[in-house]
């Protein structure tokens, strides 16, 4: 694995913050929160959740929206959640007096976590949504970028991918050099709309062909100038178990004879079932050893053509790091992938996909429809939802969400995390990550 050692991310968990100036939760949902320790005092009981004001002075009422005043906080006060009705939630001050403020002016305290320095970016062009401009924008909160580069066929050649030109290509590294960012150059088996299962297979059952993709891959990487080589095969058929892990095995030996380094995204589960149609052919413990760096797909836990629920429920995520990590892929290794997406699945049939900004806009053009319509909360989960026309839900991931993972992050000591993809995501997501 790399010595380079950057900067430590500064993830500030902003449950509520990005409330303000937006769509309330509805009551039926709990307050997103995060419970930490007071900074003085005995601290919140069980069940009690600390909170900071967030705006620049906030009034404690002594009933909700009443106007009696108990007191007048200022910004970054803290006190601790003991009820809530509908918008309005019930502190206690750290003089223990009690009062309710708005949950538009509180959310969880900012907290520095323990997490490795590692925030990655997956870089994307066509798609009618090019990563660009978050790339642009952002590329000073992250440390790593990883361009959709290339295409392996089962011949084991490469050529760039559909999605991304060799010039596009050009100006993302050189734009990530300037920023100091490590770069690894995905290749993957994308055909036609689709991971391609037929040439996978062939690939990695033709040790020429592999060997053919190895040599090729790392010549792109010295081409390139990246420091190593991302790794994202998928719809790997089980049968192909162990020789995805064989190929994996002779791609590193390649790339490390050169000092460069790979790094793998794979998908997302909490148990080995060699048999799974999906994640099958991923045989965690025999890739570890192999590995520099290691994606979880931690998304898509109910796919476009399932039914609907959480992109990524938070108690799913917790699952698949615990067996990542039993299965002997160290924390310091391991970068928890987040969603930027979410899904509309109607009724019956299967969901579209749709960026953060595109979900917004539905559900404000919905409000108008409906008035009344409000986002929801699932506390378990801790996703965002909302439910519109005849049936139709929208699940997704925003800044919230996204907090509840850092959280889980932070608890194992991972590396850090990787967005998939630049462009989808909840722009408010980035207050949650600052190069520190």
């Amino acid at each position: 694995m790399s010595t380079n050692t950057l900067s430590m991310a500064i993830i500030g968990i902003l449950a509520l913050g990005g409330l303000l100036g937006g769509p309330t939760p509805s009551p039926d949902g709990p307050t997103p929160g995060v419970t930490a320790p007071a900074p003085q005092g005995e601290g919140p009981a069980a069940g009690e959740t600390l909170l900071e004001i967030r705006t620049e002075e906030a009034w404690v009422r002594e009933a909700p929206g009443g106007t009696g005043r108990v007191a007048t906080l200022s910004q970054g006060s803290r006190v601790t959640q003991i009820g809530q009705a509908g918008p309005w939630v019930q502190v206690r001050l750290g003089d223990g007096r009690e009062g309710w403020v708005s949950s538009l002016v509180v959310g969880a305290p900012s907290q520095r976590l323990t997490t490795g320095s590692q925030v990655w970016g997956y870089y994307v062009e066509d798609w009618a949504l090019s990563s660009w401009s978050s790339f642009a924008a952002n590329a000073d909160r992250l440390t790593g970028v990883v361009p959709w580069a290339f295409s392996l066929d089962g011949s084991g050649n490469i050529r760039l991918a559909d999605q991304l030109s060799g010039a596009q290509l050009a100006q993302v590294l050189q734009h990530a050099g300037a920023a100091g960012l490590k770069t690894h150059l995905l290749v993957q088996n994308f055909r036609d709309g689709a991971f391609d299962r037929t040439a996978v297979h062939r690939l990695l059952n033709d040790p020429q062909a592999r060997r053919r993709a190895a040599d090729g891959l790392v010549q792109q990487a010295r081409n390139w100038g990246a420091a190593g080589i991302h790794l994202d095969l998928e719809n790997v058929p089980p049968e192909d178990r162990g020789a995805l892990t064989t190929f994996v095995q002779e791609l590193a030996a390649r790339l490390h004879q050169e000092g460069l380094e790979l790094s793998m995204a794979l998908p997302g589960k909490t148990a080995d079932r060699p048999s799974h149609a999906w994640s099958g052919a991923f045989d965690y413990p025999a890739l570890a050893p192999h590995l520099d760096w290691v994606v979880l797909m931690t998304y898509d836990q109910h796919s476009r053509t399932g039914s609907p629920g959480p992109i990524a429920a938070a108690p799913w995520v917790e699952a698949v790091v615990q067996y990542a990590l039993a299965s002997g892929f160290s924390p310091e290794r391991v970068l928890l992938g987040l969603a930027g997406y979410g899904y509309d699945w109607p009724r019956e049939g299967t969901a579209r996909s749709l960026t953060h900004p595109q979900v917004m806009a539905l559900f404000e053009e919905q409000r108008r429809l409906t008035p009344g319509l409000t986002l929801r909360w699932d506390g378990t989960a801790k996703s965002p939802y909302f439910h519109y026309g005849s049936g139709n839900q929208v699940w997704f991931e925003n800044r919230e969400s996204h907090g509840a993972k850092l959280q889980i992050a932070s608890r194992y000591g991972l590396a850090g995390v990787a967005l998939w993809r630049l462009g989808q995501e909840d722009p408010d997501s980035w207050t949650l990550l600052a190069d520190g």
